[in-house]
């Protein structure tokens, strides 16, 4: 549910939803914990595209956020999200 919801996102909001957008998933694991990176980039982006979508749809504080909240709160991860003017980068420590 978590990265279906990160998808969709992308795709409504985020760097899929521009002409010059694109994600890239990194994943690694060891013994103590798989790491998930999630990275947005879009070429044109300007850091009030996306405070203009987060203050419009409710990113923030709407049921997504809590889905991801609930989620990683399940799974006992960790999680560190940064919206930057290129777009959002998130990592997540799920342990292991």
């Amino acid at each position: 549910m978590l990265l279906y919801e990160l998808v969709t996102n992308a795709v409504k909001y985020g760097s899929l939803s521009r002409d010059q957008g694109s994600l890239k998933v990194e994943i690694e694991g060891d013994e103590d914990a798989i790491c998930l990176r999630w990275i947005e980039t879009i070429a044109d982006a300007k850091a009030r595209d996306f405070a203009e979508v987060e203050d419009a749809e409710g990113v923030r504080s709407g049921f997504g956020s809590m889905l991801i909240q609930h989620c990683t709160s399940v799974l006992g991860a960790k999680i560190k999200r940064e919206m930057l003017p290129e777009g959002l980068q998130m990592e997540l420590r799920i342990p292991g």
